[in-house]
């Protein structure tokens, strides 16, 4: 499915709260009833299937190591993309997609251990799995996408890009920010709904919240509070229980919001009066501190290891480099619309177009490397691989943070709306520096 977007594309990125019906993926929906709702966990139980105690007569080397080894073998639904029966539980998990997105599939139960492909096994001695936190910090690892058009988040393991799940997070999902606890925030874009949308790690619903009327970017600060823009001036800011704790208004249109280790929560926009220029600096009361007026325009930020904000020009051709405690410390000439920053200090870029371009830290180009079309959201993962959020396209690109060698391309379905953090890793902006 290819979404439609209008030869403005690049000069309307920019004005993004105020024009989310110019693009041809958005339209309005019907608001929904405003009270927080809890829905079933999205890990499906085993079916009805009888446990099998013994082997069957065409047993397979798997089926005979997981009841060799302990293992109950039984039927569970489990995700379409795990094509062949006895996955290994130890690397990737065996379920946990939506029913939609879901088959039967034969599974061995090891109770506390893990199936690894031959047996039931400890954590500490499953394949890829040297001890439980190192498990731990590469199994449990995803990838976020907003599927606007479905009005769905999809989930990916970040270590080879299986499809995890798919789950819904309002009218028009457009902006994904993940808390410390793996728990995903989806702010919703359509007109009218207002909705901030909280999912567990696992994709179930833990609530739906209603505050304004149609937002376009979501951050964490922290201390774990919800900011998000919305249509207007106007910029709200939640509690981790979803709880509305504030309204403020920045005298712009707002784009982008981010928040840094300081507690700092920045945000660029369309100014509707000049003193307030296109980039405003709020503190935790959600009180103007600062104010600039960038040149070109003001879109999307992300933050270096340094704490200092990165602002794009767009296509205006400018990227501003702002001091952590204020200030412009520089501007780069080349076009940016999505920004993520590596643990080298490199900067990785979109700009709209078929092309995602690597500078080093004083903007000199490294690198040029073929995505999608329309690539717009980019992220740095943990293991310092770039995954590109493609508009027009059905998938997103997964790039060798090294080498700019494509790793993959992985289908997420539907028309996808995501920038800045694209990705949604678990982490937020503010820890990525020193202190």
């Amino acid at each position: 499915m290819r979404c439609f977007i209008g030869d403005d594309l690049k000069g309307i990125l920019f004005a993004l709260a105020a024009s989310l019906l110019l693009f041809g993926c958005l339209t309005p929906q019907p608001a929904p009833t405003p009270t927080p709702a809890v829905a079933p966990t999205a890990t499906l139980s085993p079916t009805a299937t009888p446990v099998i105690t013994s082997p069957s007569p065409t047993a397979s080397a798997a089926e005979l190591g997981c009841i060799a080894s302990g293992g109950t073998v039984t039927t569970a639904n489990c995700c379409t993309s795990i094509t062949e029966d006895f996955p290994n539980s130890c690397a990737i998990g065996a379920c946990g997609c939506a029913p939609e997105y879901s088959h039967p599939i034969r599974i061995c139960g090891c109770g506390d251990k893990c199936f690894n492909g031959t047996a039931c096994v400890t954590l500490r001695e499953g394949e890829g799995s040297e001890t439980p936190a190192a498990s731990s910090a590469s199994s449990d690892r995803f990838v976020w996408i907003a599927s606007k058009n479905s009005g769905k988040v999809a989930k990916l393991y970040e270590k080879n890009g299986t499809f995890a799940g798919f789950y819904a997070a309002g009218a028009v999902p457009v902006s994904i920010a993940v808390d410390a606890d793996g728990n995903v925030w989806v702010a919703d874009g359509s007109e009218g709904n207002g909705e901030v949308t909280k999912l567990d790690p696992n994709g179930a619903l833990i609530g739906t919240y209603v505050t304004g009327t149609a937002h376009s970017r979501v951050a964490l600060d922290p201390s774990g509070n919800v900011w998000v823009t919305d249509i207007g001036d106007k910029i709200e800011k939640l509690d981790p229980d979803g709880k509305v704790l504030g309204k403020f208004t920045t005298v712009m249109d707002p784009v982008d919001i981010i928040a840094d280790k300081d507690g700092n929560v920045w945000v660029t926009g369309t100014a509707t009066q000049s003193a307030n220029g296109n980039l405003v600096r709020l503190d935790s009361d959600g009180s103007v501190t600062a104010a600039y007026n960038l040149q070109g325009s003001a879109g999307f930020m992300t933050l270096d290891s340094d704490g200092n904000l990165l602002v794009s020009g767009g296509t205006r051709g400018i990227v501003t480099r702002v001091g952590r405690t204020g200030g412009i410390l520089g501007n780069y000439s080349f076009s940016a619309v999505g920004m993520a920053v590596d643990a080298d200090g490199n900067l990785w870029a979109t700009d709209a177009g078929n092309t995602v371009k690597k500078y080093d830290s004083g903007g000199t180009l490294l690198g040029e490397y073929s995505v999608g079309e329309y690539a717009l959201g980019i992220s740095v993962d943990f293991d310092g691989n770039v995954w590109v959020s493609n508009f027009e396209s059905t998938f997103v690109t997964k790039l060798d943070g090294k080498t700019g060698a494509l790793v993959g391309n992985y289908e997420v379905d539907g028309c996808e709306w995501n920038f800045g953090d694209a990705a949604g890793f678990r982490y937020r902006h503010f820890v990525l520096g020193t202190d």
